[in-house]
């Protein structure tokens, strides 16, 4: 029997809402402390009226939905008329005083600005334009070149194999994941896997809470895989067990690999590899998400003597971030990118990119995409990466 003191669903391991959990303990408590409160200020000092309503208890249970939010719809129907009120007033302020229309807005009149916020949110644009305009740099490719490393973005892979037949999640591991990784070291000698950490109250956390929640589930062999596999993969705390038991099993003596080929697989700050290894360069780290992670794991399997390297990933802002790096990454003679899924699948190839694009404009490119909206920058109000990407690329 598990020692915890989550509250949790004993077949499926499903854990409660932590907050629904304090109810159910502090619930006699809760209701003694009202009882004693009623009887001492309706019965004994009389302060209350024995007929004044008894206040509702706002606790959390296993059914209380979580709050909804507006519709975009409801949000722009509530800003127009902002705008109205906002207009009415300057119109009866210019009746009764010589309104200067130019000095009125030169000041802030709404509480966020519309340029970069969008109903007090961020403004969020499309990243994927500025991979368009790279991609027309140089043509992608079909075939898959030949490398002698892989570096995959472990989130992302897991988000892609999805746990058909499964019904645990050691059978998930071994049905699943691990025939994926035979199948990719059959063309390369190392494999770097790279995960993302997710820590509290960091900047990442408030864009993954916009994707969505889930329920939350004890990761353990025996477990049973969640019906709901997005779902599952939006709660942090399910990732985290998931990914660390993943990561285990990968450099585990118990899962039989190729004993010529090597494994290296991120748990927390930390590095495990199935053949033993200088890890200096790349372990403790303390890089949160996995995009900037890979690139320490693409120079330090050139330093092992990998001189071209694909990385795995499915995130434009890795495409972004190797094109930046791959001039501070010596000895390295090819970088590709294996991108997309299904039938937008390809390779780009980051070396090609990188040179067309020369030193300067590469190294600048982590700028440009960061000034232009990402996760958490706003991007401009209708002016996307495409019309900055013209704009500067019209000053070569």
């Amino acid at each position: 029997m598990e020692q915890s003191d989550d509250l949790l669903i004993l077949d499926t391991r499903d854990i409660v809402d932590p907050r629904v959990a304090e109810t159910v303990r502090k619930v006699e408590e809760i209701g003694k402390e009202q009882f004693n409160k009623f009887v001492t200020e309706r019965l004994q000092s009389n302060t209350k009226s024995i007929y004044e309503p008894i206040k509702q208890n706002k606790l959390f249970m296993f059914s209380r939905q979580q709050p909804k939010t507006d519709s975009k719809e409801k949000q722009q129907i509530s800003s127009l008329k902002q705008n109205c009120s906002l207009f009415s007033q300057l119109y009866v302020s210019c009746q009764v005083r010589n309104g200067d229309l130019v000095e009125f807005f030169r000041h802030e009149n709404q509480a966020y600005p519309p340029s970069l916020s969008q109903f007090g949110e961020l403004r969020h644009g499309s990243k994927s334009d500025l991979l368009v305009q790279l991609e027309r740099i140089t043509e992608s490719v079909n075939e898959a070149p030949r490398v002698d490393a892989l570096v995959i973005d472990g989130a992302a892979l897991i988000n892609m194999l999805k746990p058909r037949g499964s019904k645990t999640f050691e059978s998930y591991c071994k049905d699943i994941v691990v025939p994926y990784i035979r199948g990719q070291l059959l063309s390369v000698r190392r494999i770097d896997m790279v995960w993302d950490e997710y820590i509290q109250d960091s900047l990442k956390a408030s864009e993954r809470s916009r994707r969505g929640k889930g329920i939350r589930r004890r990761v353990l062999p025996d477990s049973k895989v969640p019906g709901n596999w997005e779902a599952f993969l939006r709660v942090d705390e399910n990732k985290k067990e998931l990914f660390a038991y993943i990561s285990e099993q990968l450099v585990s003596r118990d899962i039989v690999f190729d004993e010529e080929k090597q494994i290296v697989s991120t748990t927390g700050s930390n590095v495990n590899c199935r053949k033993e290894k200088d890890v200096s360069k790349i372990a403790p780290c303390t890089q949160e998400e996995a995009d900037t992670r890979m690139m320490l794991h693409v120079n330090d399997a050139v330093a092992d003597g990998h001189k071209c390297v694909m990385i795995r990933t499915v995130d434009t802002d890795v495409v972004v971030i190797a094109i930046s790096v791959l001039q501070k990454i010596e000895s390295i003679l090819e970088l590709w990118i294996a991108f997309g899924v299904g039938k937008n699948f390809r390779y780009l190839s980051i070396h090609d990119i990188a040179n067309s694009l020369g030193p300067e404009k590469s190294h600048g490119l982590l700028f440009f995409h960061a000034f232009t909206g990402c996760d958490q920058v706003s991007s401009f109000a209708n002016k996307g990466k495409k019309e900055a990407w013209d704009t500067w690329t019209s000053y070569e």
